[in-house]
């Protein structure tokens, strides 16, 4: 008979230190306990324990869920890092930059190629800088049960000459899935509150001028053109084209204006 919260014989791994999955369950107090938040049988979060693995799509799920209920967790968690050995096993940040879009948006690339936006910088842009830097309490409420992306995972890396120092971020393929999950969720009338529902259109706006600035990034490569234009002629556009998008959904008088209307005419 398996003992509540364990895997097996409880005295069988009472030397070995425990895997990530085994540590991430543990931050919850136990398995019975993660499989009540996620509405999963307890079999379930077992078999994340005993494979020392949690899947992919769970990562962004338990973050949020942890913000919820005060758990400090972060991506780093999920991986099999040996907190004693003095290896974090964290990609580096060889080349970094901004990309000017009315916000400054924190950008990366990392040593094995993968090309990074900020996590605090993504939830500001699509939240007005409202967010916190927490986009995956954002993902983790109900209403993006059904959308979220499965791959939406952070990546925790360390900057190039900066000690001590890691930063989280989302691979920029990732986002653009984030985004794609919010305007699914918004299609099917999932999200029910005005905050969902702007964030929602904000990722609707950077999707299509991302799209635009993409086929023109293909033709400049295809045409060499890439090589004599400005520098920043790429930000230039998406800058523009976001200007464009937001347009429609710009107040054309404040609302001032309209309570003295009222006013004036007992409205």
């Amino acid at each position: 008979m398996t003992a509540t919260g364990s895997v097996g014989n409880p005295h069988a791994n009472m030397n070995q230190k425990p895997n990530p999955a085994e540590r991430v369950i543990a931050k919850f107090g136990g398995q019975s306990a993660v499989a009540k938040l996620i509405e999963k049988g307890q079999s379930t979060v077992q078999h994340w324990a005993a494979k020392g693995i949690i899947p992919a799509k769970w990562h962004p799920v338990l973050i949020g869920l942890a913000a919820e209920n005060g758990i400090s967790l972060s991506a780093s968690d999920f991986l099999d890092v040996d907190p004693g050995s003095g290896l974090t096993k964290l990609p580096e940040a060889k080349w970094m930059g901004f990309l000017a879009l009315g916000v400054e948006l924190p950008v990366y690339v990392l040593d094995d190629g993968r090309r990074v936006i900020s996590r605090t910088g993504a939830t500001g842009l699509i939240t007005d800088n409202k967010g916190g830097g927490n986009l995956e309490s954002y993902l983790g409420v109900e209403a993006m049960k059904d959308h979220r992306p499965a791959n939406a995972v952070m990546i925790e890396f360390s900057i190039q000459g900066v000690v001590n120092k890691t930063v989280m971020g989302f691979e920029a393929e990732t986002f653009l899935e984030i985004c794609r999950a919010y305007v699914s969720a918004l299609a099917a009338g999932a999200l029910k509150t005005q905050r969902q529902i702007e964030i929602a259109c904000k990722c609707s706006m950077f999707l299509a001028a991302c799209a635009k600035v993409g086929l023109i990034a293909l033709i400049d490569e295809a045409t060499g053109y890439q090589y004599a234009r400005a520098d920043d002629a790429l930000q230039v556009k998406l800058r523009a084209f976001l200007e464009k998008e937001m347009r429609p959904w710009e107040k054309t008088f404040p609302d001032e204006l309209w309570i003295e209307f009222a006013r004036l005419t007992n409205w």
